[in-house]
């Protein structure tokens, strides 16, 4: 069944399901080492300005809330260990973690001072209780079944000091419901929130997208198990347009289009200025809907809240039993 209703939101979300005697585990690394293979640049988060953007944020929130210097850190959801890096270069110790093992191969090209690779895999890891000053989860999320959201955050609080933080971010999808507001009470079961920082991009992903139309077009008539993943990721009328332009006839005219349209999106993905001004205009005529990212910078809910003198239940005295 396809259902919308999903806060997060990420591009070739995997959707093939494994044999039941497979475990969860080995569903989900079989299904990122297949992503991995397919398309490795999805996973490069400086592959287009929009993904620079959301780096430079997300590491501007967290020094703003923390001094790295010393600290243990764990990036989860690593891939090739770009932003462990540069928790890395500004002091912190970090655990790269990550449930492909050609992510972690990938991460191993390079320096590796002061960074541990783990492979591991979530919504529950093996790594050890109150272990991190700083925990990173961005753009994981989405890779999850939505069942498996209240465990994720769980196992983050499990894993953060009582006086850490956690840095988290996802794309909003925005075809949900009041996506930002079902973030909002996932968040707070577990932590209390000092920071949110939202992005306005819903018109610039959309301008994106139409540019990028007809070379969908042609790349799923080519690649069948793409088409499938367009057409399950669809409703109604659009999985039936997208089902008419992907064919074999139609690909042909869409092909010469694309010849156009692809340099166009290319070049819109790249353009920091063409991004920032949609950004603008998005936040102006939008509400919530226009929220296409949202980063949270939060500490971990303590489990005992104090309670003022007052409040404090007080010890009834009994009168002594007839034998004592």
């Amino acid at each position: 069944m396809n259902d919308r209703l999903k806060v997060s939101f990420v591009e070739n979300r995997p959707t093939t399901v494994l044999p039941a005697k497979k475990s969860r585990r080995q569903e989900i690394q079989a299904s990122m080492e297949r992503l991995w293979l397919r398309n490795p640049d999805q996973f490069n988060p400086e592959r287009d300005c929009l993904q620079r953007q959301r780096i430079q944020r997300t590491l501007e929130a967290l020094k703003n809330r923390m001094q790295l210097e010393g600290k243990r850190a764990v990036d989860l959801g690593c891939a090739a260990g770009t932003f462990s890096r540069l928790l890395r270069d500004a002091g912190a110790k970090v655990d790269a973690v990550d449930v492909a093992t050609n992510a972690l191969e990938r991460l191993k090209e390079s320096d590796m001072h002061d960074i541990t690779a783990i492979h591991d895999c979530l919504p529950t890891t093996k790594l050890d209780d109150n272990a991190y000053d700083i925990i990173v989860c961005t753009e994981l999320i989405s890779y999850l079944h939505p069942n498996e959201y209240r465990l994720l955050f769980a196992e983050l609080a499990r894993l953060i000091k009582a006086d850490g933080i956690m840095v988290f971010s996802t794309a909003l999808d925005t075809e949900t419901e009041d996506p930002i507001d079902r973030l909002v009470m996932l968040a707070e079961t577990e932590f209390i929130v000092d920071q949110w920082i939202l992005s306005y991009h819903s018109l610039y992903l959309k301008l994106c997208h139409f540019f990028e139309a007809p070379g969908n077009f042609v790349k799923a008539s080519q690649d069948k198990e793409l088409r499938q993943q367009e057409l399950y990721s669809r409703r109604s009328l659009s999985r039936r347009w997208f089902q008419l332009n992907s064919s074999a006839v139609m690909a042909t005219a869409w092909r010469l289009i694309a010849c156009i349209t692809s340099p166009l999106g290319r070049m819109v993905r790249q353009s920091q200025w063409i991004m920032d001004r949609l950004e603008k205009i998005c936040r102006c005529i939008s509400s919530q809907s226009g929220i296409s990212q949202a980063i949270f910078v939060g500490r971990r809910r303590p489990l005992n809240f104090p309670l003022p003198p007052d409040k404090i239940p007080k010890e009834v005295k009994h009168k002594r039993e007839v034998w004592e």
